[in-house]
């Protein structure tokens, strides 16, 4: 086997470099259709993250069968393209993509973490810093207001069912006592519903706070405020995690002083809030 490469070392153009690479998240987009595709989102043993396509039919169907997140895998005959007019989904301006002779196999376990970096609330301002709106970004704190909206005005992706919860509203607050405002859409905001629930968080929240992981969320605008959106396909939140890297943030997190009573809607900041 060829030396492995850095995901940071990538070329445009490059055809026959090998990389060791997490698969963090993958999803379909136009499943079923001709220009079907499956995203994913790569990171190497650095953290270095990069996305990548597999359009139409150029890959041996059962790699794709056996495709599992948070698993290892060698990479190799793959294009690296820069494909500005792509909406990316990281900050690496490059994307791999696969085409007939690209290999994906399996290896064992390089690292566990999750590759989470997450964003300081001080620094998701979009008045002071316009990048916000094009960037995804993790963000980590505990749940300190849930509302629960039914049906609002909103075209489902072309796999969402489109029924039920289809939007929730809620605010996060970090260890400095910073808040933040979120929305989730479509078939996500369902699935988030249905484990608040079955976890019955909705009794317990304020006194016992939920630790909240959001994963490649952007900003958005609701109600023509800045808040915090998921995009169909790479979001993801986790409620009380056991992550090892996060523990020490959440151990900060979690301090007496947060610990608030009930707050109510028109206590919530437009963005952020000292």
């Amino acid at each position: 086997m060829p030396p492995l490469t850095r995901v940071d070392d990538l070329t445009p153009y490059d055809r026959n470099r090998v990389i060791c690479v997490k698969v963090l998240f993958f999803w379909f987009e136009n499943f079923g259709r001709p220009d079907q595709k499956l995203e994913m989102i790569l990171a190497d043993l650095e953290e270095t993250k990069i996305e990548a396509t597999i359009t139409g039919g150029p890959f041996d169907h059962d790699n794709i069968t056996g495709l599992r997140e948070d698993t290892w895998y060698f990479l190799s005959n793959f294009l690296v393209l820069y494909l500005p007019e792509l909406m990316s989904n990281t900050s690496n301006m490059f994307r791999i993509w696969f085409y007939r002779p690209t290999k994906m196999t399996s290896t064992y376990e390089r690292s566990p973490s999750k590759c989470i970096e997450p964003e300081r609330f001080s620094r998701i301002d979009p008045d002071r810093n316009s990048d916000c709106y094009t960037l995804n970004l993790d963000t980590v704190g505990f749940i300190v207001y849930i509302d629960r909206l039914i049906r609002i005005p909103y075209v489902s992706g072309q796999y969402e069912r489109g029924r039920g919860c289809n939007c929730v509203y809620f605010v996060l607050k970090n260890h400095r006592g910073l808040r933040l405002r979120y929305c989730t859409i479509g078939d996500l905001a369902n699935y988030f519903m249905r484990v608040w629930v079955n976890r019955e968080y909705g009794h317990s929240y304020l006194r016992d706070p939920v630790f909240c992981v959001l994963r490649f969320w952007h900003v958005e605008e609701y109600k023509g405020k800045p808040c915090l959106m998921n995009r169909v396909g790479c979001s993801r939140f986790y409620l009380d995690p056991e992550f090892d890297e996060l523990e020490e943030i959440k151990e900060r997190v979690h301090s007496p002083p947060l610990m608030l009573g009930p707050l109510r809607i028109q206590d919530v900041p437009i963005w952020i809030i000292e």
